[in-house]
């Protein structure tokens, strides 16, 4: 019913607490986990085949795009599941967010909660507030975290391979434009995101470029 999609690159040092945090979950939920590393050199897509190749719903995938976008798209290509979710290899998650998140399944098309944003010293939780209006470039669901139907990727043809940042603004800019989406909020904390020096929200001004250029799209889907 849900596939779960791990992204690695090069987190050989998050990439344990990562799994082992999705296997805790109830596991008759979840179908299958998808784990694609994209162009790692750190040697943790050979630990992850060594350590966890006995897990049967585990597939693993190696690409070489070094772009979130197209590796996303790949991933879901392969995705057996009607529900995907998406964590970072060097994220997180409670061992009660999948069935949170189920009972709302049969209602929804896009169900998310908020966020633990974390480093070495501190944690404090993000409210997940969002926009469809004009606002929805800025509100929107943080890319990880969010449980949502295959369809709505499929009726948007992917993600855009063209942007290498932002493409949780991007898919949500594009599935709200439907005026049936069905969305949930879950008030709970249960996707917790690691900021360190690799994060990739730190590229503030590219992010930002990139933001405009997906305002400028055209605004059919």
């Amino acid at each position: 019913m849900i596939t779960i999609i791990v992204v690695n690159h090069n987190y050989i040092n998050y990439i344990d607490q990562c799994i082992e945090s999705v296997l805790k979950n109830n596991s008759k939920i979840i179908k299958e986990i998808i784990v694609i590393d994209d162009a790692s050199s750190d040697g943790s897509f050979k630990w992850i085949k060594k350590k966890y190749k006995k897990i049967s719903k585990m597939r693993l995938f190696k690409v070489k795009f070094k772009n979130l976008s197209k590796t996303l798209n790949y991933a879901i290509n392969k995705a057996n599941g009607e529900w995907i979710f998406k964590i970072d290899a060097d994220d997180y998650i409670n061992q009660n967010l999948v069935s949170s998140f189920f009972r709302y399944m049969k209602n929804y098309d896009f169900i998310f909660g908020d966020i633990i944003i974390f480093d070495k010293n501190k944690k404090s939780r993000l409210r997940q507030i969002v926009k469809k209006n004009f606002l929805k470039y800025f509100k929107h669901p943080m890319g990880s975290g969010n449980l949502y139907r295959k369809k709505l990727w499929e009726k948007i043809n992917g993600y855009n391979g063209d942007f290498y940042y932002k493409d949780d603004a991007y898919f949500w800019s594009k599935i709200t434009q439907f005026k049936n989406l069905r969305v949930k909020y879950v008030k709970k904390s249960c996707y917790y995101y690691r900021q360190h020096h690799k994060s990739m929200s730190k590229n503030v001004l590219k992010k930002y470029l990139t933001l405009l250029k997906i305002i400028l799209l055209p605004k059919n889907v």
